[in-house]
């Protein structure tokens, strides 16, 4: 398998602590930029292990990886805040866009999701910082 794609594994696969981190505080509404540091954080250790030293390539794909993680994360702490609310899974996770256009919450949604991007971007170039 080409190191790349090892590589991209590995960061998929060390970005889940993080993102288990970011919806059990996104849950009660708290927000961290240490959550965005355990994500990226989590993201270049996977890379490193199973696609060796962080190429160019490498970096691209971590951000990448970065941002569709966040974006989960955003997404399932708010499925999770209204699977309380209405307890049908399916709706809270599938349907959240309808839910949230129903009560007028698309902007505090995509606020959450802005905020996230600027916490995971901080982490990011915290954790980019170090390793060069």
């Amino acid at each position: 398998m080409n190191t790349t794609i090892k590589g991209l594994l590995g960061a998929v696969l060390g970005s889940i602590p993080g993102l288990a981190l970011w919806v059990i505080l996104g849950y009660f509404n708290i927000f961290s930029a240490y959550a965005g540091l355990v994500i990226a954080f989590g993201i270049m250790i996977g890379y490193s292990k199973l696609g060796g030293d962080v190429t160019a390539a490498g970096v691209v794909l971590c951000i990448a990886v970065l941002l569709v993680t966040i974006y989960l994360g955003v997404h399932l702490s708010w499925s999770a805040q209204i699977y309380e609310w209405q307890p049908d899974l399916q709706m809270a996770v599938f349907g959240l866009y309808d839910w949230l256009h129903k009560r007028g919450l698309v902007g505090s949604f995509f606020g959450d999701l802005g905020m996230g991007y600027l916490f995971g971007i901080l982490g990011a170039v915290g954790v980019i910082r170090r390793t060069r």
